[in-house]
Parts: structure tokens; sequence; C-alpha cells
């Protein structure tokens, strides 16, 4: 019945709760627990390589969050800097395959983009330029 199938789905649930907290518990050292940790820095560390990024160093650690709004927040994480280099180079990859798609007319320019063609020695915006701003700010 749908009730039992709540009640399985609830279940699973705080099953799944109580084994994210304790992966991302440092006084947590069950083995089951580490080797969840090793998984999970294999699989990124295999997410870059499939992406040709191995030149990025992840770094893996328990760390203040700092993209999540509640305070003291700790995870088991990759360094903010090696976050802000995966995003800046997605964000550039998700730009180039654009402008390819474009180019091969699956998608028009938007009339923003005809309009702003980048003049030379002009560098754009990034997206994440602020917050790498703040990053070198409180690391000074």
């Amino acid at each position: 019945t749908f009730e039992e199938a709540d009640i399985i789905a609830e279940s699973l649930i705080r099953i799944l709760k109580k084994i994210y907290n304790a992966v991302h518990d440092r006084s947590d050292v069950e083995a089951h627990i580490t080797a969840l940790r090793e998984g999970r820095v294999a699989l990124d560390n295999s997410l870059l390589a499939a992406y040709g990024w191995a030149d990025v160093q992840l770094t893996h650690d328990f760390r203040q969050a700092s993209y999540i709004s509640e305070s003291n927040v700790i995870r088991f994480t990759i360094s903010d800097e090696a976050r802000l280099e995966i995003l800046r180079r997605l964000a550039a990859l998700n730009s180039k395959l654009h402008d390819e798609e474009v180019a091969l007319g699956l998608f028009k320019a938007s009339k923003r983009e005809a309009s702003q063609k980048p003049r030379s020695g002009d560098r754009e915006a990034g997206l994440f330029d602020d917050e790498a701003a703040e990053m070198e700010t409180v690391d000074d």
C-alpha cells in the first residue's frame, strides 16, 4: 500500500541521513565510513580525469563549507580553491559548447550575444570573479 511505501521511504531517508552525517563527522573513523570517504575521493579524481583536469588538486578534508549558508557547517569536501577552479572551467566549457551549437545552427545567438562582440584586449567578467577576489582578500 501507499502507507507502507511511505514508511519504507521514511526509514530509508533516515538511514541515508545517518550515513551522510557520519561521512562528514571527523570523529567517525569506522572502516565503512572511511571507505565511503575514500570512495568519494576516488570518484572525484576519476571525474577530473574524465574532463582532462587532473592538474586540479582537490585536497579533500574536513572544512567549513563556505557555500552553505548555515553557520558552523563542517563537511568532508574539496578546497574552496579547487571548487572555484572547477566551476570556472565548467562555465568556460559550457560557453564553448554553446558557441559550437550556435555555429552549427542548433541555437540562434541571442540578441545580446550578437550585439556584444568583445573588443580585442577586453576581458569579460568571470562568473566567479567576485568570489575569487573575496578569497584573495581573506587569504592576505
